[in-house]
């Protein structure tokens, strides 16, 4: 991932950290138009979608990544597989 993107990912997190998720969103968005193969859109996209308490939409969004996606797959199914854990937990 080049500098540019990385710091766009960083500061799309930290929006979202902020509870700015409009903002958030504005940065994902560009960043899965911008790199659609990288997988950084889809997990800031996701971790909104968390944030806003939508879990399902979450585990949805990040299971696309393994068919649309070739960079940072790895770190999205991870990150899919944490949520979906944390929310079988929660349901128990």
């Amino acid at each position: 991932m080049n500098d540019d993107l990385q710091l766009l990912c960083e500061i799309g997190f930290a929006s979202v950290r902020r509870g700015l998720r409009r903002d958030a969103s504005s940065i994902f968005a560009a960043l899965s138009e911008m790199r659609p193969e990288n997988a950084c859109g889809a997990i800031g996209s996701a971790l909104i979608q968390v944030s806003r308490g939508d879990v399902t939409d979450a585990i949805e969004t990040l299971g696309q990544v393994e068919e649309t996606c070739q960079e940072a797959v790895h770190e999205a199914v991870q990150i899919r597989n944490m949520i979906a854990e944390l929310a079988e937990a929660r349901a128990a």
